[in-house]
């Protein structure tokens, strides 16, 4: 169990260089780094991606796009109409029970 911890270990501490080059292999930029520091600046820069992204989606129109998020107006118009289907379903009861009234 101890081996196989320190194996990780190892791994973790192991210092890994990308080097990136141009056309003609001269070398551009270089980055050192653990594997540790690795997932840590990935991990982060993933944060701050879905920060912004929730952010943006939540200050602006497009939460509207966002299924069962409507706006105000929508929802007021909503009740509207779940207002008027309710009147008018009233309506076609007492109308049918007059039908139903007279053909006796």
């Amino acid at each position: 169990m101890r081996k196989a911890f320190d194996f990780l270990l190892s791994i973790f501490k192991k210092k890994i260089r990308i080097t990136f080059f141009q056309d003609d292999f001269q070398p551009l930029f270089s980055l050192r780094f653990t594997l540790v520091t690795f997932l840590i600046w990935i991990i982060g820069y993933a944060t701050i991606i879905i920060m912004i992204t929730l952010f943006i989606i939540s200050k602006t129109s497009l939460k509207e796009y966002i299924p069962g998020y409507g706006g105000i107006k929508e929802k007021k118009q909503i009740l509207q109409l779940i207002k008027k289907t309710d009147s008018l379903e009233n309506v076609i009861q007492i109308k049918g029970q007059y039908v139903q009234n007279i053909l006796r």
